[in-house]
């Protein structure tokens, strides 16, 4: 088969709008990979972490109103602070449901210590605040000290275990990330590199093309020149 010089422009180009439709269509779909990922990042391991701090916070946060409400000498303050305990406390409960319901494989024993504690806490702190409520303020004192510090305790160490474990799916996945950009990085810089080969390359097959018609041309005119009209050139 003669390939003419508009067949080959046709065929060069052809196979160049193909490879940069290839690397067009590649780059969309390693973009919607990395979309994905850093959107599972997002909701995955960094909503767990927030919410596992968040818990941290709120119970915290509780317990220091309830220590503000046991040692309260002001009769007139004391609901307040027993407001503000009973909201964060709340609060608490209320993330800790939403922990349970999302927690991993990996996590979902950790909560279910959590709440496992806390409900052997909740009487205890109910009954600190019945005990103040009757104005038996050393009382409710021994049992915030005595009876709570080693629940308190445990909770805070299993609330701290949760924000460990999550950073560390963060750090995985943040690292599977940053694995999928370098992989589709280095594709899409390989197709780019293979375009601009084939682009070369079929630059110079036209320019060797026309160069070798032109000579011929030449060859033919210098021989009518000479006298010989018997010379034909394909081109």
């Amino acid at each position: 088969m003669r390939f003419t010089i508009k067949l080959k422009l046709g065929l060069a180009f052809g196979l160049i709008i193909a490879i940069l439709i290839g690397v067009a269509g590649l780059s969309v779909l390693k973009l919607s990979n990395l979309n994905t990922a850093i959107n599972d990042l997002i909701t995955g391991p960094a909503a767990r972490m927030d919410l596992a701090h968040s818990v941290r916070s709120a119970f915290l946060d509780s317990l220091r109103h309830q220590k503000n409400l046991v040692i309260e000498t002001d009769p007139a303050k004391v609901p307040r602070h027993e407001a503000l305990a009973a909201e964060r406390l709340k609060e608490f409960e209320t993330l800790l449901a939403k922990g349970e319901s999302s927690a991993t494989a990996q996590g979902k024993a950790k909560w279910q210590d959590l709440r496992s504690t806390y409900e052997e806490f909740k009487p205890l702190e109910a009954k600190v605040r019945a005990l103040k409520d009757n104005n038996q303020t050393a009382e409710a004192i021994a049992v915030s000290l005595r009876d709570l510090p080693p629940l308190t305790k445990k909770i805070m160490a299993t609330c701290d275990s949760l924000v460990k474990l999550n950073q560390d799916l963060f750090k995985a996945k943040g690292e599977e990330t940053d694995q999928l950009y370098r992989d589709a990085r280095t594709l899409l810089i390989g197709a780019v590199v293979f375009a601009l080969l084939i682009a070369v390359a079929s630059a110079i097959w036209i320019v060797a093309t026309i160069s070798k018609g032109l000579s011929r041309t030449a060859e033919a005119v210098r021989a009518v020149a000479d006298g010989d009209l018997t010379k034909t050139v394909e081109i």
